[in-house]
């Protein structure tokens, strides 16, 4: 039995103790939902790009206590608790990472601002500060972007949550950054 089906159950979902007794399969069965059932939106909207949607398995520390699985569609992140953002997509910007040798970011604006309440009463930035721009990227495989080491040999998404008003541009400020996560696919 490989690392990955030890952790997690038949179908790639975490066991009932990570989801604090919601099922997986609900989860999963409300993200094919969303997919299904999302409206066309209007060809001058941004949208989220196509190589991040879909479910995403929380795979840091910090993703599995705060955020746990997540979904991206073409317009928003879900949270497995079922919380959800409205996203507007800025473009790529370099340096927004603690890690600074990730390669640029898609960012998104959060449309409907607010401090969602996630997993064990924690909020995406934790202490108040409300998160305003998620920094998205898409990390190989094979970690070749960082040379092996400082992110999770399995995460291939890298999620920073970014504080501000201003829209973050290239090597942003490290302080606006309140939180990372990252996670691997399904």
């Amino acid at each position: 039995m490989n690392g990955r089906a030890s952790r997690y159950g038949q179908h790639g979902c975490r066991r009932e103790q990570r989801t604090g007794g919601r099922s997986c399969a609900r989860f999963a069965v409300l993200a094919v939902g969303l997919f299904l059932s999302l409206p066309l939106q209007a060809a001058t909207q941004a949208v989220v790009p196509a190589s991040l949607r879909g479910y995403w398995v929380a795979y840091s520390h910090t993703a599995l206590s705060i955020t746990g699985d997540i979904v991206l569609t073409r317009s928003q992140i879900v949270f497995q608790n079922r919380k959800r953002f409205s996203l507007a997509y800025v473009g790529k910007r370099a340096g927004i990472s603690v890690e600074s040798r990730l390669p640029p970011a898609d960012v998104f604006r959060l449309r409907d601002v607010r401090d969602v309440v996630l997993f064990n009463d924690n909020t995406l930035c934790g202490g108040g500060a409300m998160p305003r721009y998620l920094a998205i990227v898409r990390l190989s495989p094979h970690r070749k972007e960082l040379g092996g080491v400082g992110y999770p040999s399995g995460a291939e998404l890298s999620m920073a949550v970014l504080t501000g008003r201003p829209v973050p541009r290239d090597n942003v400020d490290e302080p606006r950054i309140c939180a990372e996560y990252s996670f691997s696919p399904l």
